[in-house]
C-alpha cells in the first residue's frame, strides 16, 4: 500500500537519483519510480542487507560478477571504503549503461565487458585470470542467471588460495546443490537465504535463492 502511494506522489520517468536508505544509501543509480521504488527506499533484496554489511568490510577488494544496473558494485564500493571493485557485465549495451551510472558517482569501479566462466578466451574470462590482471578479491558476488557453476570452476585458485567471502545467487535447485558441493570442497559452509515473504519481488525463475559463504579474513 505504501509503495503504491509513493508511486503516485513521486516524479515520473527514469532519472539518476540517490538511493535514500539501505546499505547503498547515497549512491546514485538510474531509477524509474514506476517499477523501482523498492530500490530507492532501500528495500531491494533487503534480505541480503545484513550479509553485505557482514561480508564486505573496510578495505575489502570486491568482484561484482553480474554488473546489471550498478547497484551492487556501488554498494560494494561504499561498504569497502572504495578499496577497489571490478564489475563484470557480459552484454555490451548493459556494460555501456553500467559505465554511465558509475560516472554519476565518485567511486573507483572498473567495468569488464566479458562472460565470467571456466574459459579464458575471447569474450570469456575466468575469475582466476581477472585476479591476476586486477587483484585477488576479498569478496565475490555472483548473479549470472544460471552460469554460477562455470564461474566458480573458473575461480579455483582464488577459492583455494584466498578463500574470499562469497554471496552466490542460484537460479535452479540442481545448481544450488552443485554449488554447495563445490564450495564445501573448498572448506565453505554455505548458508541458504530464501526470498522474503513481505514485499516479495518478482523473480525470473521459480527457484531463486542465495548462498552466504563466509571465507577467511586477511
Amino acid at each position: 500500500m505504501l509503495l503504491k502511494l509513493a508511486k503516485k506522489l513521486l516524479p515520473r520517468g527514469a532519472a539518476y537519483r540517490k538511493i535514500l536508505l539501505g546499505p547503498a544509501a547515497g549512491v546514485k543509480v538510474r531509477i524509474d519510480f514506476a517499477h523501482q521504488s523498492r530500490l530507492y527506499f532501500g528495500l531491494y533484496e533487503y534480505e541480503l542487507a545484513p550479509y553485505f554489511r557482514e561480508l564486505i568490510y573496510p578495505g575489502a577488494k570486491c568482484f561484482d560478477v553480474g554488473g546489471a544496473d550498478g547497484y551492487d558494485a556501488l554498494m560494494q564500493a561504499k561498504l569497502s571504503g572504495d578499496a577497489g571493485v571490478v564489475t563484470f557485465e557480459c552484454e555490451q549495451r548493459f556494460a555501456d549503461e553500467l559505465q554511465r551510472t558509475l560516472d554519476q558517482n565518485a567511486y573507483k569501479v572498473q567495468v569488464v565487458r566479458a562472460y565470467a566462466g571456466d574459459v579464458d578466451s575471447g569474450d570469456n574470462i575466468t575469475l582466476d585470470a581477472a585476479a591476476q590482471k586486477y587483484f585477488m578479491p576479498d569478496f565475490i558476488k555472483l548473479d549470472i542467471e544460471g552460469a554460477e557453476m562455470r564461474a566458480l570452476r573458473g575461480a579455483a585458485r582464488i577459492l583455494e588460495q584466498r578463500k574470499p567471502n562469497l554471496l552466490v545467487e542460484t537460479h535452479a535447485a540442481h545448481l544450488e546443490t552443485e554449488c554447495i558441493a563445490l564450495l564445501r570442497g573448498y572448506g565453505y559452509e554455505p548458508k541458504i537465504v530464501d526470498q522474503r515473504r513481505w514485499f516479495k519481488e518478482r523473480r525470473p525463475t521459480a527457484h531463486n535463492r542465495w548462498l552466504i559463504c563466509p571465507g577467511r579474513r586477511p
